[in-house]
C-alpha cells in the first residue's frame, strides 16, 4: 500500500480544522446510507463507497488518519445504540500510544 499524500501530523491538523459541526445538518434532508464498503484501490488509497436510499453511490478517498478516526467514532456511536458491542484499540505506529474502546456491558438474559 502506498503512503498517504498527507503526513499523519498534517492529516491531524487538517482533520481538526475542517471537522464539520454536527449541528450543521439540522433541517436538511439526509439520505440514509444503506450499504458501504471500504477497500484499498489499485493505487493503494483507502477508498470508501457508500450507497444511499436515494439510489446514489458516493466514493471517497480517505487519509489513514481520517479512516482511523472515522472507524473509532463509528464504533463509539454504534456501541451507544445498544445494538452491537464493539471493542477495539488503536495504536499509533510512530509513538506506541494507545487508545482503547471497550465494548459496553450487555444484558445476557
Amino acid at each position: 500500500m502506498s503512503d498517504s499524500p498527507l503526513s499523519k501530523k498534517t492529516a491531524a491538523i487538517i482533520f481538526e480544522d475542517m471537522k464539520p459541526d454536527p449541528r450543521g445538518a439540522a433541517g436538511q434532508t439526509i439520505p440514509l446510507a444503506t450499504s458501504a464498503t471500504v477497500f484499498i484501490d489499485q493505487a493503494g488509497i483507502i477508498t470508501m463507497r457508500v450507497a444511499t436510499s436515494m439510489k446514489k453511490i458516493e466514493t471517497y478517498a480517505l487519509a489513514p488518519y481520517t479512516a482511523a478516526r472515522l472507524a473509532y467514532s463509528l464504533a463509539e456511536i454504534v456501541n451507544a445504540t445498544g445494538q452491537f458491542a464493539i471493542s477495539m484499540g488503536v495504536v499509533d505506529a510512530d509513538d506506541g500510544s494507545t487508545k482503547s474502546l471497550q465494548a459496553p456491558e450487555t444484558n445476557k438474559n
